[in-house]
């Protein structure tokens, strides 16, 4: 996977070996599942290992991903009620971002 910045977004390429791994396709294609992460959102687990949460949009077709980074599991603290606001904040602007790019694709 390669994870290059822009505008304080993540855009997320995989490679062809990585998109046939996951079934996804393959050849020129394998750019084209391009997610544009939230840049607002800075969430990480209580334990301090270094998990992060992302949630990205699909700028094709507004698919929205919800990763948990570098572990399976996050840990949130209830007394950092913030992290968990910042994740369904996160979720709900992917939402919108989401339903601009399909209401988009299906008045074409």
């Amino acid at each position: 996977m390669t994870t290059a910045p822009g505008e304080g977004s993540r855009f997320t390429c995989y490679s062809t070996a990585q998109r046939l791994a996951l079934g996804s396709g393959s050849g020129m294609l394998a750019c084209m599942g391009v997610y544009s992460s939230d840049p607002d959102l800075d969430v990480y687990d209580v334990a301090g290992n270094g998990t992060e949460v992302d949630v990205a949009t699909n700028l094709l077709n507004g698919d929205i991903r919800l990763s948990i980074l570098w572990t399976r599991e996050i840990l949130l603290s209830a007394d950092s009620a913030d992290s968990a606001d910042q994740a369904a904040d996160a979720r709900r602007r992917a939402a919108a971002q989401s339903r601009g790019i399909t209401t988009n694709q299906n008045s074409r």
